[in-house]
């Protein structure tokens, strides 16, 4: 899947979604809405906040394409959604809370020759309760085996066409974003585009629990299926062995730190 596209006039779509994010949601807009890029689609899907969302959302309406305001079945019904209304040539997810690293984010990434591309993608900054780090992307597509997806949706973007046709399972409520990019990268002939720098600053202060990160896993092995028995259990046995290291070291570096 490879039309041209012009990096001069591309339409660049951006998703948010948000639910009950009154303290998020107005940091997201603006983030989206100060790019220097001028070709940007701005669409909202709410879940029927009641917390004053739609208030601040609606301070923004002249520059919103869309606002959808209504329940949904969790976070990827609603990315879904926002999806089947996208127009432009390449869409992101910029969900309540995230941000762009800077204003020319979109502008560099159209400094790149992006004839054919199908997949644009970079690294991360995330913030948690331990602080900021950059996550240099390492997505699975270049790995060997069962791994992680490597890449943060927020710091993708996708031609729109393709992921309309892939579009995220909702049955799925921790790696849907996972089991598209999967399903496009093994069916479809896809170029991607590594700008090698950070485009999102994601913030995961609330951090994981370790029962979504055990049940992301078991998420993961449904759609990765042409592994034996014994690579998935070594990945389950390696993801938890190295989660709750982790989490050990982040205890101990935050006690160090009081």
């Amino acid at each position: 899947m490879h039309n041209n596209i012009n990096k001069e006039t591309s339409i660049f779509t951006i998703i948010t979604v948000v639910f009950n994010g009154k303290n998020e949601i107005e940091r997201t807009i603006q983030s989206v809405l100060n790019q220097s890029y001028s070709q940007i689609e701005y669409i909202i899907i709410d879940g029927g906040s009641t917390d004053g969302t739609i208030e601040i959302i609606n301070h923004y309406s002249s520059k919103i394409k869309e606002l959808v305001s209504e329940t949904d079945d969790g976070i990827f019904d609603a990315m879904n959604k926002g999806l089947l209304l996208a127009s432009g040539d390449y869409v992101n997810f910029m969900n309540a809370g995230d941000i762009f690293v800077s204003n020319d984010i979109i502008t560099n990434i159209c400094k790149s020759d992006l004839t054919n591309i199908d997949f644009i993608y970079g690294d991360t900054i995330r913030i948690t309760k331990y602080g900021r780090k950059e996550y240099k992307s390492n997505p699975f597509w270049l790995r060997k085996g069962i791994h992680e997806m490597g890449i943060c949706h927020q710091s993708i973007f996708i031609r729109t066409q393709l992921a309309k046709k892939y579009m995220f399972d909702k049955s799925l409520k921790l790696s849907a974003d996972y089991k598209m990019i999967f399903n496009i990268f093994s069916t479809e002939k896809v170029l991607a585009l590594n700008v090698e720098f950070p485009i999102s600053i994601f913030d995961g202060i609330e951090g994981t629990s370790s029962i979504n990160y055990r049940r992301t896993y078991n998420e993961i092995l449904t759609f990765i299926n042409p592994y034996t028995k014994i690579q998935k259990l070594f990945f389950l046995y390696k993801s938890y062995t190295l989660y709750y290291f982790y989490q050990i070291y982040k205890h101990l570096k935050n006690s160090i730190a009081k």
